[in-house]
């Protein structure tokens, strides 16, 4: 691709120069009014240079546009293969009710009672699945961003016009994250997990109404049964914006 570029602006620029010679020896030959064989000869020439390095100047041209595009559609192919890793990981996650916050809400809703069998099963399932995702989430490490923010470098270069906003915020997300989940690594007393965690779950996951609004409840009563609210997972989110954004 750089070859081509730069065979298109060496012969762009001998393109002009002889094209600036054809008309000095055509001036030349009208203002003297000599139809000098030799002048003639040396215009031909120019023009036939001329003539040629348009050619090769649109030839070069051509495939380095078509290499450009080639390189453009690899680059993207390349950041949705990266991004698909992290959706993978991302999409496995499962919320996790914390069990003080539960329990405050069935009191609020006054259904403990009605529920304590349930609460108690509930609650200690989750902590199987606190310990699961836990140890999906130490795989983020092992992908990194040093690739993908390569190919979204190389990729801007090419599209300067391209904006890709959400990248920013995914990777300061994924910093925060990584860099709590180191914590599981230093210390592993089990009764400081579930805060050390709720923070990275706060990153991930947002509780919604039925109107898609912010809320702080995990769970709701409706007709007189609970169920959970909507937990949005804001993480995929933003990768699904960042694809969309190529």
């Amino acid at each position: 691709m750089k070859e081509n570029k730069i065979i298109y602006i060496i012969c762009s620029i001998i393109t002009i120069i002889f094209l600036i010679i054809s008309l000095i020896l055509f001036s030349f030959n009208n203002t003297n009014n000599n139809d000098s064989s030799t002048i003639n000869y040396l215009q031909n020439i120019a023009l036939n240079i001329f003539t040629g390095t348009i050619l090769s100047s649109l030839t070069a041209l051509i495939s380095f546009n078509v290499q450009k595009e080639e390189k453009i559609s690899k680059l993207k192919s390349n950041i949705k293969k990266d991004i698909t890793k992290f959706e993978d990981i991302f999409l496995s996650i499962e919320y996790i009710y914390d069990k003080d916050k539960l329990y405050n809400e069935l009191i609020n809703l006054k259904e403990y009672e009605n529920n304590k069998t349930w609460f108690e099963s509930f609650t200690f399932s989750n902590k199987e699945i606190l310990k699961s995702n836990i140890e999906k989430l130490k795989g983020l490490r092992s992908i990194g961003t040093l690739e993908l923010q390569s190919n979204i470098d190389e990729l801007l270069k090419l599209k300067p016009k391209l904006q890709i906003k959400e990248f920013q915020l995914f990777k300061s997300q994924l910093n925060t994250i990584n860099n709590l989940i180191g914590y599981f690594k230093i210390n592993s007393l089990e009764s400081n997990i579930p805060k050390v965690y709720k923070k990275i779950q706060d990153i991930i996951f947002e509780c919604q109404d039925e109107n898609g609004q912010q809320i702080l409840n995990d769970i709701c009563l409706k007709d007189n049964y609970i169920y959970p609210t909507t937990k949005k997972n804001l993480i995929i989110d933003t990768l699904k914006t960042i694809i969309s954004e190529l």
